[in-house]
């Protein structure tokens, strides 16, 4: 994963692993508290590997075409996430967890909203973050 965090370092998912966050599959469905994830976190990992492998190509080779002096760094590379277990349940309550952070990947992705409030574009119309729809109950 390519982030501007600390000035441009990476995030890297086999160091989250190492540093004992849990990594999961994809969501497949919910219900009565319960995640139910698919068993690809090794292909999601695969893919994340590659796009960071093709990623410093892109640039290495840019640097090199235009005669960059840039340093020369060398990312480390973890396996860690490959070791992870693939968890194919998940009880929310059993595991504490009591917040949810969607993270929908490097495009938008807002097919989980099921509320009136998208422009004719297709993107919500919001103002730092906020929408003008109330969902009212009596």
């Amino acid at each position: 994963m390519i982030s501007g965090t600390k000035g441009g370092h990476t995030l890297n998912l086999h160091q989250f692993a190492r540093d004992g966050v849990t990594l999961l599959g994809c969501i497949q469905s919910v219900k009565d508290g319960r995640v139910i994830l698919a068993q690809d976190l090794r292909e999601n990992l695969t893919r994340a590997d590659k796009f960071e492998d093709d990623f410093v190509k892109t640039v290495d080779e840019f640097i090199a075409k235009n005669g960059l002096d840039a340093r020369e760094e060398v990312l480390p590379k973890f396996r860690d996430g490959y070791d992870a277990e693939q968890v194919s349940e998940l009880d929310l309550e059993a595991a504490n967890i009591n917040i949810v952070i969607w993270a929908t990947g490097y495009s938008f992705g807002f097919s989980m909203v099921r509320l009136p409030i998208f422009d004719g574009d297709g993107y919500p119309v919001q103002k730092r973050g906020i929408t003008r729809y109330r969902i009212c109950t009596l």
